[in-house]
């Protein structure tokens, strides 16, 4: 670590890590004293301003001093300067990858027949500082909407006080909340999202048989950072009409 003593005798060794809006500057800092980190140009290139003013914590209880990269900083090794008590020192500065996916909107919506297809769009923007990769299929575990509360109510009801019994019959009403796998194919935006870019995803879901009619379901797919909740609307049977 870096040590600064009153003499003035000064030992590099500072460093700069984390992901780019939550850089922590470790070291031994000279408490109290304004400190100024003076980036590299391939540094600055990423953010918004070359010299970043800080303030060391008065106290180590605090932790240490945090500073704000552009968040786009891609990750990597790199050089800057912290420039404290009159005296100058190289840092290391290490980003490390901070995936960020936004959505719009925030979740994806079918209605469709069980047993059909039915599809919908999201338009993605990869805030982050590395590639993200939009895979073109995924399975979705899907989950009644009202199967916990129903499973519960009708164990309420049941006619006996057995709690064995009691339990086994709420368990097996909770597994028949279960709406099976939802296939998800990504038809158009599939791949590598570069940062910074935006891209409209065309999707087309599979709908399980075993849906209800009239239920809704739910579910979430897990894309690199982003959790998006799936909504599905069933209106009827496969090849039939609303009931």
């Amino acid at each position: 670590m870096a040590t600064i003593n009153p003499s003035g005798t000064e030992h590099a060794g500072f460093t700069l890590c984390g992901a780019p809006r939550r850089m922590l500057l470790v070291g031994d800092l000279p408490r109290a004293t304004p400190l100024r980190v003076v980036l590299s140009g391939e540094l600055a290139a990423w953010s918004d301003e070359r010299v970043l003013v800080l303030r060391a914590q008065a106290s180590h209880r605090s932790g240490p001093p945090r500073v704000r990269l552009g968040a786009g900083t891609p990750p990597g090794t790199y050089h800057a300067t912290l420039e404290a008590a009159g005296h100058e020192h190289p840092i290391t500065v290490q980003v490390t990858p901070a995936p960020l996916l936004s959505a719009e909107p925030a979740g994806l919506r079918f209605s469709g027949p069980a047993g059909g297809e039915a599809t919908s769009h999201l338009a993605l923007v990869n805030r982050g500082n590395t590639v993200v990769t939009v895979p073109a299929h995924a399975m979705i575990g899907l989950y009644d909407d009202d199967g916990i509360e129903m499973a519960f109510a009708d164990t309420y009801h049941q006619p006996q006080d057995d709690p064995a019994k009691l339990v086994g019959h709420l368990l097996q009403r909770l597994r028949e909340g279960h709406g099976g796998m939802l296939r998800l194919d990504v038809v158009d935006g599939a791949g590598e999202l570069a940062q910074g870019a935006a891209r409209v995803l065309s999707l087309r879901a599979r709908l399980p048989e075993q849906l209800h009619v009239r239920h809704g379901y739910h579910g979430v797919w897990t894309l690199d950072s982003l959790n998006c909740l799936v909504e599905i609307s069933v209106d009827r049977q496969r090849g039939g009409a609303v009931q």
